[in-house]
């Protein structure tokens, strides 16, 4: 019997991403294993195309799944969002290792261990709050047994592989590539979060610069990115910018293909860019570049606040959750429940988990965003007046990262 791998991830389109150096790492180390990862679809295509051999994708509300998360083995308890219309199922008696990455880690891995996976390995999705390590490198960390460090040098090249060539062409596509010529950026000035979003006028300063170079603007919306990109785009010429909403994932991975380059936010949508070795720019404010910086062979990053803790977990504490070992003493293959906030010693079988919510104060960090000016040549060109904890980057700074970072691709 082939053994199988599971891995449970949650999060945004980032947040996934972040995982697939390990997920590499992993069929490194296990190169006939048969690897199952439940994650969201959209995002967790990338995992499928980023890591060889037998991988498949399912949904986390899918029927063979969903229970890990509810705690039951019926719809009554997950709110009517329990959708049965594809059974997916997976032979438990092959899932030999699973791989838990979610905030309500402890209570999945109860029911794997009941379900008889012998090695459970979970850890929170980031590193807790003052430790500064990059979150793909945190992930790697948690993986043994079934797999090695990061190597060396391992994001100088492209590590995400795009998907396939997404939906079929149609007219609203054809107006797009015919609009973009063979000069184009892309920008997204959303994120999952709005205290991430770089101020509107900064981004509108940046647009006219970059048409003033002679770029065509494609201004990429997601599905929370209405509101940031209608701050942006209201007072400017479509014959300049062209909004592109509504594409599934693999499609902006094509398009970033053709791009010069992309300028993002903190964001899913920097990540995906610079995996894909596409030439990056990322605009930090509130959260820590040494931790959420976009990974590749072609980024700059500008701003970001050092030591930042959101949106970090909160550091250990002695008295909240211990996570118990299944076993009264180690085995060679160490099938054991670990958590690793820092390197494993071979010899802890307890370790504390803390996964408690953020304290409120961690959350206070907001960005002070303007609206739009109609009169373009009015608008400042440096970056806004951000609250004191946050260091946003001027709109010369992004140029100068533009500048460069383009030039290298």
């Amino acid at each position: 019997m082939t053994a199988t791998i599971l891995g449970v991830r949650s999060g945004a389109l980032g947040d996934v991403l972040l995982g697939i150096p390990s997920w590499q790492a992993i069929r490194r180390a296990n190169p006939s294993a048969s690897i199952v990862v439940a994650a969201p679809s959209g995002p967790a295509q990338f995992i499928a195309s980023s890591v060889p051999g037998p991988l498949r994708i399912i949904r986390p509300d899918s029927q063979s799944i969903a229970d890990l998360y509810l705690g039951g083995d019926g719809p009554a308890q997950n709110d009517g969002n329990y959708r049965s219309a594809e059974v997916q199922g997976i032979d438990w008696a092959s899932v030999t290792h699973a791989v838990v990455w979610t905030q309500s880690g402890l209570a999945i891995a109860d029911r794997l261990k009941a379900r008889g996976v012998g090695c459970v390995v979970v850890a929170p999705p980031f590193p807790p709050a003052g430790i500064r390590t990059h979150v793909s490198e945190w992930l790697a960390s948690t993986i043994e047994p079934l797999g090695d460090a990061l190597p060396e040098g391992w994001d100088a090249s492209a590590w995400i592989m795009p998907p396939g060539l997404g939906s079929p062409i149609d007219d609203q596509w054809s107006r797009t590539e015919a609009f973009a010529g063979g000069r184009f950026v892309v920008v997204h000035p959303g994120s999952g979060s709005a205290r991430k979003c770089w101020p509107a006028l900064s981004w509108h300063a940046l647009i006219r610069d970059l048409v003033e170079q002679g770029y065509k603007v494609m201004v990429l919306e997601g599905e929370a990115d209405g509101a940031a990109v209608e701050a942006i785009t209201s007072a400017m010429s479509p014959q300049t910018i062209r909004v592109i909403r509504g594409r599934s994932l693999a499609d902006v991975a094509r398009l970033f293909a053709n791009a010069c380059g992309v300028i993002a936010n903190d964001s899913g949508i920097a990540h995906l860019a610079a995996g894909l070795g596409v030439p990056t720019v990322a605009i930090f404010g509130p959260t820590d570049p040494a931790v959420w910086r976009p990974r590749g062979p072609n980024v700059r990053v500008c701003g970001g606040t050092p030591g930042a803790s959101w949106p970090h977990h909160p550091a250990p504490s002695p008295d909240l959750h211990t996570l118990r070992s299944a076993h009264p003493a180690p085995s060679p293959d160490l099938h054991t429940l670990r958590l690793a906030y820092a390197a494993p010693s071979p010899d802890l079988h307890t370790v504390r988990l803390a996964y408690a919510a953020p304290s409120p104060d961690l959350h206070t960090v907001r960005s002070a965003q303007s609206s739009p000016s109609p009169e373009l040549d009015a608008l400042p060109n440096t970056g806004p007046v951000a609250p004191e904890d946050v260091i946003w980057p001027k709109v010369d700074e992004v140029i100068a990262a533009i500048s460069d970072v383009f030039t290298l691709g």
